[in-house]
């Protein structure tokens, strides 16, 4: 049972693993997404690419932000090397960061310390952060951190943080400045736009021609190349599950020829004391079929907790349980545990008392 219990835990954790990536990926994606991903638009560009988009039959209007890249240079007034950056928030300090500004919050992304500046703002640089890696780097309300921008170092104190939904695929930076600074340097555009699926095509190829130079990403291609992915390391995980579930039941149908002998011996003594072969056998399967219980409800246990620390800690993603995987789970493993319990007890009832006693 131990052996059956390790690949059963070893299924569950990959499958709640697997179903949560999908969920993440698929069922939270809001319907109204955008269509396109635009990058590096050039700022001269910009009024041909709006007219261009309008231009198609199906598109919606195109949401645009200014875009930079900028590298954290300091953290509260310390140099980047001087700071202890938590692992999980090393990916902010070890190379450039997309950056931007902007005088109303951004969509998909709400407040949760502090106020936005007014939209007319042009005092002392200010800066919107990000709530988790604001909190990663010990940061707070008024506390500063420098960014390199086009060669300049630009210190900027944080006047709020924000809790961003990526979730929405709106247009999102971790860092979002108060205009004032930044609008005066060279930069180029991201933009998104929605649209009907009949006119996606249209789209691709109207900015393909006529602007080579800006990246296209198709939001739907790339949910479905990375549902492909997630099901492949899916199917991967699964058949390690299964071997290790088959590793189980050979172990167990070992176990039960082991205490086949037993089994035979209590099922003589019953017929004796008088019980029919439908109460030993219903006494049997019982006895299996806790045994698969508890099996299974071990497995989930663990392989649950696996999976929400893999989700929650490690990822940093919305936690789900996924009931029908713990149901298919405690089903699968009585049902092993039954099959093989019976086949076993079956051989036991055919046995005649007599010839058995009588060795006694």
């Amino acid at each position: 049972m131990l052996s059956l219990g390790l690949g059963l835990t070893v299924l569950v954790a990959t499958a709640l693993i697997e179903g949560n990536l999908r969920e993440q990926l698929t069922r939270r994606i809001p319907s109204d997404a955008p269509a396109f991903f635009f990058v590096d638009i050039q700022s001269t560009q910009m009024p041909a690419f709006e007219k261009a988009i309008a231009a198609v039959p199906g598109a919606g209007p195109l949401d645009k932000v200014p875009s930079l890249r900028g590298r954290i240079v300091r953290i509260g007034g310390k140099p980047v090397n001087e700071v202890a950056v938590p692992s999980e928030a090393r990916w902010a300090v070890e190379g450039d960061r997309g950056v931007t500004y902007s005088a109303t919050p951004p969509e998909g992304s709400r407040i949760v310390a502090g106020e936005w500046w007014p939209p007319d703002y042009r005092g002392p640089q200010l800066i919107s952060f990000d709530e988790g890696l604001a909190r990663a780097f010990g940061l707070g309300l008024g506390d500063t951190i420098t960014v390199n921008v086009l060669g300049r170092d630009i210190e900027a104190r944080i006047a709020s943080l924000r809790r961003i939904e990526w979730t929405t695929l709106a247009i999102n930076f971790v860092f979002v400045y108060s205009p004032g600074t930044l609008d005066r340097a060279p930069h180029t555009f991201l933009a998104t736009v929605k649209s009907t699926p009949e006119a996606e095509d249209s789209i691709f190829k109207a900015v393909t021609d006529q602007f080579p130079n800006v990246t296209v990403v198709r939001i739907r291609d790339a949910i479905e190349t990375a549902a492909g992915v997630l099901g492949n390391i899916g199917l991967a995980s699964r058949v390690i599950g299964f071997l290790s579930i088959l590793a189980g039941v050979l172990v167990l149908a070992g176990a039960m020829l082991a205490t086949q002998q037993r089994r035979v011996h209590e099922a003589v003594v019953m017929k004796v004391l008088g019980a029919t072969r439908a109460r030993i056998a219903g006494i049997f399967a019982w006895e299996f079929a806790f045994l698969g219980l508890a099996t299974a409800l071990a497995a989930l246990g663990v392989g649950t907790l696996g999976a929400w620390l893999v989700i929650s800690r490690l990822m940093g993603l919305d936690w789900t349980f996924l009931p029908v995987v713990a149901f298919a789970v405690a089903v699968g493993a009585m049902a092993l545990t039954l099959a093989f319990g019976l086949a076993g007890t079956l051989a036991a009832l055919r046995q005649r008392p007599l010839a058995l006693l009588r060795n006694e």
